[in-house]
């Protein structure tokens, strides 16, 4: 498995008016799944779609940094939702891996 170094940052507000604001900003929100919770947050988009680009798949690690949080560490990418016509990323959702606890992921071979 590779691992990739990805910046965050922590979102306080949400929304439907939030979220198209972040993304005319050129960020895209997102969650942090992780013991049954969750922490809003954002990433940008140039940096995301460069690991995209780079091969991303659902097995890599990503070492995911959250600004002023200590929500960051080692994750998965769980979903990704994309603009149906142009295929803009609109949305991610991100798994905390925990050492100990299984996983279950599908890895392309």
């Amino acid at each position: 498995m590779s691992e990739v170094q990805l910046a965050a940052t922590a979102k306080s507000e949400t929304g439907k008016n939030v979220a198209a604001r972040l993304r005319r900003s050129g960020r895209i929100p997102g969650n942090l799944l992780a013991g049954g919770k969750s922490w809003p947050l954002t990433v940008g988009q140039a940096e995301f779609q460069k690991l995209l680009a780079g091969g991303l798949r659902q097995s890599s690690l990503i070492q995911l940094d959250v600004a002023d949080s200590s929500e960051g560490g080692k994750v998965i990418v769980k979903d990704i939702q994309r603009e149906p016509v142009t295929g803009q990323v609109l949305h991610i959702d991100f798994y905390r891996v925990t050492p100990g606890h299984k996983v279950r992921i599908v890895v392309p071979v």
